[in-house]
């Protein structure tokens, strides 16, 4: 199992010395399962440390899976892929990114799947957020935290120099503006001489990056994409990255008929905003947001034919594959109204999730009353015969309620 496909070209890396290297000590020595907890803000460069763990195992020789949490969430044939993989390997390595929108589907991965792999796995998972203290009452003994701060100023200025900003006075600034946001970095790298940064910080101490300063600095140029630095004929490959939860040429062809599919897309994997994720690329999610909006405002035609025939595509996929494609049909649904069931969100209580082992045991005294059978009768046959068309909800703590 592996990571995708491979971009043309290898994205600048750089800073992350300490993690790296405490990350390598588990790959290198560990004799046992060992999971590993990447966490921070959008945008401070959690996916691109993922690849670099993914490359390093290449060169350790030791197999690695690169994996999207969601899809793992929601797809039972993803996650049984999975288990098989990795039983056929002694010390395999599993990577999971985006823990954050695997929504009511997390616990079961925590509790369920991750439990499944051999005993000498080492798992690593990505998400914003800091391990929640369920993770402490199972898994102390086995975790490795690791919070990711804003790059130092030396590491920022290595980082600028090595996406083409030559002139020190320049780096500088946008150094300073950036606050240490690897996102916020490369793309003001990639506007141009023309953008002037605004803020007078003092070199010698970067601001504390947090989830607004940073959006709002990654707003910004998001914005300024779409202000001639974008041509008129890569609007639509733009718009379809930023509505498709994953990117491919496939999509892109289905998306954009007549497009040149191949070549749109090599376009996008040069996009400084735009990461490589399992199966494809997707624009990075405080990128999307903004994109998507402003081509939606300036273009809404493009923007809903792009969603109708992303629609139409997943719908068919999915039928050819025999099963619901879910994340990547719920990522298509923008209004709150009906958005509130998908769980991707951090302020969305309640998720909508698959039916889990146990589930039954939870929902009979709740259905099942005394003087009332007729509801549990015909819900147990759904359970139990056609637990594929239901859906139940969850909690952020994976409680069904």
């Amino acid at each position: 199992m592996g990571g995708g496909r491979a971009e043309p070209a290898e994205r600048a890396f750089v800073g992350r010395a300490h993690e790296l290297a405490r990350i390598d000590a588990v790959l290198e020595e560990s004799a046992g399962r060992s999971l590993i907890l990447v966490h921070g803000p959008s945008g401070i460069g959690k996916s691109r440390l993922l690849q670099r763990v993914e490359q390093r195992c290449a060169e350790l020789g030791r197999p690695v899976a690169l994996l999207d949490a969601a899809a793992l969430a929601n797809s039972e044939g993803a996650a049984l892929a999975l288990v098989a993989w990795a039983g056929e390997h002694p010390a395999p390595v599993v990577v999971i990114d985006g823990w954050d929108e695997a929504g009511g589907g997390a616990r079961a991965i925590r509790d369920d799947l991750l439990a499944r792999l051999p005993a000498a796995a080492v798992v690593m998972i990505a998400g914003r957020a800091a391990p929640e203290p369920d993770w402490w009452e199972g898994w102390r003994e086995l975790i490795l935290e690791l919070p990711l701060a804003p790059l130092d100023l030396g590491d920022a200025l290595e980082l600028l120099s090595l996406t083409g900003v030559a002139d020190r006075d320049r780096a500088a600034r946008l150094a300073s503006w950036a606050g240490g946001s690897p996102l916020a970095l490369v793309m003001a790298a990639g506007a141009g001489e023309g953008f002037r940064p605004d803020r007078p910080d003092r070199l010698d101490s970067l601001d504390r990056l947090d989830q607004a300063s940073n959006a709002t600095l990654v707003a910004r140029l998001s914005r300024r994409l779409l202000d001639g630095d974008v041509p008129d004929e890569r609007l639509g490959p733009l718009a379809v990255a930023a509505t498709a939860r994953v990117t491919t040429p496939d999509v892109l062809a289905a998306a954009l008929p007549g497009v040149d599919a191949e070549e749109t897309y090599g376009w996008l994997s040069g996009r400084s905003y735009a990461d490589r994720t399992p199966g494809g690329l997707a624009l990075h999610a405080l990128v999307a947001g903004v994109v998507r909006s402003e081509i939606g405002q300036r273009h809404p035609d493009l923007v809903r034919d792009v969603r109708r025939r992303l629609a139409d595509h997943l719908w068919a996929r999915a039928v050819r594959a025999g099963t619901p494609f879910v994340p990547d049909l719920m990522h298509l649904i923008h209004d709150p109204d009906v958005r509130w069931g998908i769980g991707w969100d951090d302020r969305i209580e309640y998720a909508i999730d698959r039916v889990r082992p146990g589930d039954e045991e939870v929902l009979a005294p709740l259905w099942n009353q005394p003087g009332d059978p007729g509801n549990w009768d015909w819900i147990v046959r759904y359970l139990r015969e056609a637990p594929d068309v239901v859906g139940v909800a969850r909690d952020n703590e994976g409680t069904l309620r």
